[in-house]
């Protein structure tokens, strides 16, 4: 077992540093191999819309040489000692050993919608915290110890059993199987249905819990995880898997424990954290997809902070061609609810080429090209080209574009690029919110006229 080793590289880039020497290279492959063939956090993978040869593709590559090679995944991998860091790009002029790159990625999840991320708090974590993780854990024990001990939750349990007095529905066929047979004619099987503190809920939060304390290394969560587990001392102790956690079914009286399950999938669904491997050491791995990533943070801000002006929507894949060969997806598109014009938002997580201020505005011609394609399939005339601004820096003015052409349906296609700040000093999340908030709120206005919010006079 390596030590104290953290191998930093930017995606898409080739490590400088070298596994160490002796180190289990097999295994590591083995274990990325395994989180890869198992991983559940794309709504899209679930729904098996995965692009064909997708799954032959992996989170990292371990050359032969020791080094590590990143591929459009960032995030941690711990395993065996080491620690491999894959920051997103935008931060390539970051000191390697920054965290900004992280709290930033956190800050992005916490707003993704398709992406099964459900530490929406965690930045609070890991102020104290600063070490993931910990900081999941630690956010899992303080939502379980309130939940346990300030709203205990118990329910109707199906149980059939044996009983020598009469309780619930006999179970004639049960009786003459399990008693009569034996001669036990004074015990009858009865089913009924008890209001029980031991159900299927609580020995779900037990399980992670107890998996969880085995795991933790600072004393103030293991403390949490231990009173947990103290309150649910009289709960039986069962193995759970991800079955379980989607088998849960709560009412909207206890409905403050849909995070704390959704938490408890997180731990189970072995794309995270290892537990079934646990023998001192932790190996965890949280890397996720940037392209991803930044389109679902972009619905979700939108949603969240200008949903009462537009309504937001993903699209489903498409056909370019009559014979049903090449797919189009447009990433979302928004609908004004006052006037209900439309606009096309194509999410690139991608630095935009050159000088911005140049007569392509530093976008792609195949990027441009895509855009028309979403424009003329749809009959929609306007399209956005969205791109993350440079970290530090003001994004540009959005840029226009038109294209005319007797064939379309409409006069001119009126095209825009533009970057929306997603970085800044996150320690002041309601300035950095309301920047963006500002800049996609006068980008659209701007797209679409103005767009009052629904019911405003």
């Amino acid at each position: 077992m390596s030590a104290g080793l953290t191998i930093r590289l930017e995606e898409h880039r080739t490590s400088e540093q070298q596994l160490p020497a002796g180190f289990d290279v097999a295994g590591l492959r083995a274990y990325l191999t395994e989180v890869w063939q198992s991983r559940q956090l794309l709504a899209d993978t679930a729904e098996g819309v995965e692009p064909a040869g997708q799954h032959k593709a992996q989170l990292l590559e371990v050359l032969a040489d020791g080094r590590v090679r990143a591929r459009n995944y960032v995030g941690v991998v711990q395993w065996d000692g080491v620690r491999i860091e894959v920051y997103p790009k935008l931060f390539a002029h970051d000191a390697p050993e920054s965290e900004r790159w992280f709290a930033h990625v956190l800050w992005w999840l916490s707003y993704c919608r398709r992406l099964r991320f459900p530490f929406a708090g965690v930045m609070s974590e890991l102020a104290t915290v600063r070490q993931f993780p910990e900081a999941l854990i630690a956010q899992f024990a303080r939502l379980a110890y309130h939940l346990v001990t300030t709203q205990p939750y118990s329910q109707y349990q199906p149980v059939e059993e044996p009983l020598t007095y009469p309780r619930g529905r006999l179970e004639v066929a049960a009786s003459v199987r399990e008693s009569l047979r034996h001669g036990q004619y004074q015990r009858l099987v009865y089913a009924h249905e008890p209001f029980a503190h031991d159900n299927r809920l609580n020995r779900l939060l037990r399980y992670v819990a107890r998996q969880l304390h085995g795991q933790c290394r600072f004393v103030e969560t293991a403390e949490l995880l231990r009173q947990v587990l103290f309150v649910l001392d009289e709960v039986s102790d069962q193995v759970a898997t991800v079955v379980d956690c989607d088998a849960v079914l709560l009412t909207p009286y206890f409905a403050d424990y849909a995070p704390c399950v959704a938490m408890c999938r997180f731990f189970l669904a072995h794309s995270y954290l290892d537990l079934a491997t646990w023998s001192g050491r932790a190996n965890s791995c949280l890397l996720v997809p940037m392209e991803y990533v930044f389109e679902d943070f972009l619905r979700g801000f939108l949603e969240t902070h200008l949903g009462q002006a537009y309504a937001v929507a993903y699209q489903s894949t498409e056909w370019l061609t009559d014979e049903g060969v090449f797919q189009l997806r447009p990433d979302l598109v928004l609908t004004c609810r006052q006037t209900k014009a439309q606009v096309i938002l194509d999410a690139k997580y991608k630095k935009r080429y050159g000088d911005e201020q140049t007569r392509k505005a530093g976008i792609g011609q195949a990027d441009l090209y895509q855009l028309v394609s979403y424009t003329l399939r749809r009959a929609c005339p306007r399209a956005v080209l969205l791109y993350p601004a440079a970290d530090g820096k003001m994004p540009p003015k959005p840029r226009k574009f038109t294209v005319s052409s007797k064939l379309m349906p409409v006069d001119k296609l009126m095209l825009w690029a533009a970057s929306v700040p997603v970085s800044g000093d996150v320690a002041a999340e309601g300035q950095l919110v309301e920047q963006l908030t500002k800049s996609l709120r006068e980008l659209l206005e701007q797209v679409l006229g103005a767009c009052p919010a629904a019911g405003a006079t």
